[in-house]
């Protein structure tokens, strides 16, 4: 008999054995703080790699809207304790129990009142250190810049881009000379 679970029910007519092909696995619990926005559990093979599960970016609960801030595995911010998150976190090679947590905090929380939600102050540098006007890589944008446009403050390639503006013509012919009014919100 070959199976997934661990329950098993046949009748027994004759003297027999059951041989159990056991296989080594080893449990990777993803989890959150604060807890239960995120527990989910992956098995995998001992000794392989492992691809970790995305958390999502935002979540809601009991009326707060949470965002993700970073990543621990075994307690050490993934992938160190001042780059980017990764989300996932990085394959990794499976040899014991891990638990994978996953840091959220209320989207809208300010704890040191600098204008930089401190969500996206650990997602991109580990802490709510960084100051909005600072340009960590140099781009000519600032981290206040970065954040509202939602770009990587630590990457030059990732730039804040140009605003859009929609624009719907003025029927013709107008009944008054220009300048008219432009509105870009």
């Amino acid at each position: 008999i070959i199976g997934t679970t661990n329950i098993c029910a046949f009748p027994l007519r004759q003297n027999s054995r059951i041989a159990w092909g056991w296989k080594k696995q080893h449990e990777l619990r993803h989890l959150s703080t604060p807890a239960g926005l995120l527990d989910l559990t992956l098995w995998g093979d001992n000794g392989r790699i492992i691809q970790p599960l995305p958390a999502p970016a935002v979540l809601e609960s009991e009326g707060v809207t949470y965002a993700l801030a970073g990543w621990f595995l075994a307690g050490a911010r993934q992938p160190n304790s001042n780059s980017p998150t990764l989300n996932p976190v990085a394959p990794f090679v499976l040899e014991k129990p891990q638990t994978l947590s996953a840091l959220f905090l209320p989207e809208a929380e300010d704890g040191d009142a600098d204008g930089l939600p401190d969500w996206w102050e650990h997602y991109y540098f580990g802490s709510i250190t960084p100051t909005p006007l600072q340009d960590p890589d140099g781009d000519g944008f600032s981290n206040l810049d970065e954040y509202q446009d939602r770009s990587n403050p630590q990457s030059s390639a990732s730039r804040p881009g140009p605003p859009l503006i929609q624009h719907t013509p003025l029927p013709s012919p107008q009944n008054h000379p220009p300048p008219w009014p432009l509105i870009a919100p």
